[in-house]
């Protein structure tokens, strides 16, 4: 069941937001889909003003995090494409209790394939988009869609999670799920002490934690696998200098996705590049280049001049 109320896409951070401009051009309305268990997923929304045949892009956000991290690039994408932004189970307005009563990677990814099948139309095509931790949700869905035999138009993995655990969390999957569901605070303080932002509840990193820790890598190559067969047009990009990232990691997903390479180079003093020129950029490429699949590397956070590295099919 679709709930659906017209509203700016921004629950927080309002100051901030105005400051930059991104208040007066991201408008999107807010719905939710209830779930068989009486829980409800919540999800952002646009249409493009006329109207479009382009692929509606489902994007997932990381781990703190929720649909906000896409607030830049929303408003350049809006005009052309569909978009649909989900906050997973326990995220902003998406019920924790729509994963089910133990929350794990898995019992987030069933809730979000009932949201999303619900949600679109079967044979409306789709580009899943994944930051961070969301990448794990957009490979899964990616798959379970081309085993629907839907239409996945592209995969977009923005500094994604890889398909083994990240290096500076293998020690929190030698604890116990239930001390890291019950000590959110302490997983909180974990992640500040990582970089992570201090803008979300502790509740939410706790959750993140969980996914992270419960995710089924064994089932994350078969998707990838099957990604890479089916041709499905992919994009990985990330920064040279991503502390989760480590070259094995990253090497280990786009050789799994079957990405040929070649490489060349570029320089920059840009310090960062801007989230929605990064997905501007990706989106471009994979809708117009078939049977794609290519991995980047964007320059480095830091302000030092950096290589920009491609590697490219």
């Amino acid at each position: 069941m679709l709930h659906r109320g017209l509203r700016l896409g921004i629950t927080g951070g309002y100051n901030s937001w105005k400051a930059s401009g991104v208040v007066q051009r991201w408008q999107s309305s807010v719905s939710s889909v209830r779930l068989a268990n009486g829980h409800a997923v919540q999800y952002f929304q646009s249409q493009p003003a006329q109207p479009s045949a382009a692929p509606t892009l489902v994007l997932f956000h990381g781990l703190a995090s929720s649909h906000h991290c896409f607030k830049h690039m929303w408003p350049h994408l809006e005009a052309k494409y569909p978009i649909m932004a989900f906050d997973l189970p326990g995220t902003a307005g998406s019920d924790v209790a729509a994963a089910g009563p133990t929350y794990t990677a898995d019992s987030v990814h069933q809730a979000l394939v009932e949201a999303i099948t619900s949600a679109i139309p079967t044979n409306h095509p789709v580009v899943f988009v994944g930051h961070s931790l969301g990448g794990h949700s957009a490979l899964r869905l990616a798959s379970d869609f081309l085993k629907a035999r839907r239409p996945v138009h592209g995969l977009v993995l923005l500094a994604s999670a890889g398909l083994e655990p990240y290096v500076v969390m293998r020690g929190l999957d030698l604890l116990p799920v239930s001390l890291v569901a019950k000590y959110p605070r302490a997983v909180m303080r974990f992640f500040h002490l990582m970089g992570f932002a201090d803008t979300h509840p502790a509740e939410e990193y706790s959750y993140g934690a969980l996914r992270a820790i419960t995710t089924p890598y064994a089932q994350l190559r078969v998707a990838a696998s099957a990604i890479s067969k089916a041709n499905v047009p992919t994009l990985c990009v990330s920064a040279q200098d991503d502390p989760f990232l480590t070259d094995a990691v990253w090497t280990d997903m786009f050789v799994t996705l079957r990405a040929n390479v070649t490489r060349g180079s570029a320089t920059t003093r840009s310090p960062l590049v801007r989230p929605r020129d990064l997905l501007l950029t990706s989106i471009a490429i994979v809708m117009s280049v078939f049977k794609a699949c290519a991995t980047t590397t964007w320059p480095s956070h830091s302000r030092r001049k950096r290589h920009l590295t491609w590697e490219w099919k």
